[in-house]
């Protein structure tokens, strides 16, 4: 059946530790840390309850889960605004000091060309 995986969405509900994992709902025992998974809905990576329901987040829904199944029933959806999982890569951008070096290198270079123009030149007779 596999090993059960998650990133630590745990429950609490009517006493009970839920685990949301790849394999579906699991019910941990809390004293030893060992899980029984239940099935149902899986790799949810959000889980939430009230005192009478039990929530898990996958996608853009949001499921109503029963607790001795594992079955989610989708009772809202929502769009996103993330990455989807995918990883954003920031854009370097040059701090000032960086700009201000490269400006005033190109000034040297530009100064070096002109003075170089009006130095006299020897002439061969």
């Amino acid at each position: 059946m596999g090993i059960a995986q998650s990133a630590g969405d745990l429950a609490f509900f009517k006493g009970q530790l839920y685990l949301a994992s790849n394999l579906g709902l699991a019910l941990v025992n809390p004293t030893t840390g060992a899980a029984s998974v239940i099935g149902g809905l899986t790799d949810a990576f959000g889980l939430a309850s009230t005192a009478d329901a039990l929530f898990g987040v996958k996608g853009t829904s949001i499921y109503s889960i029963d607790p001795t199944t594992g079955v989610g029933t989708a009772v809202a959806t929502y769009t996103g605004h993330g990455s989807n999982g995918a990883a954003s890569v920031p854009v370097a951008v040059p701090e000032p000091a960086t700009w201000a070096m490269m400006l005033l290198g190109l000034v040297l270079v530009g100064y070096a060309l002109r003075r170089r123009g009006n130095a006299p030149r020897a002439v061969m007779a």
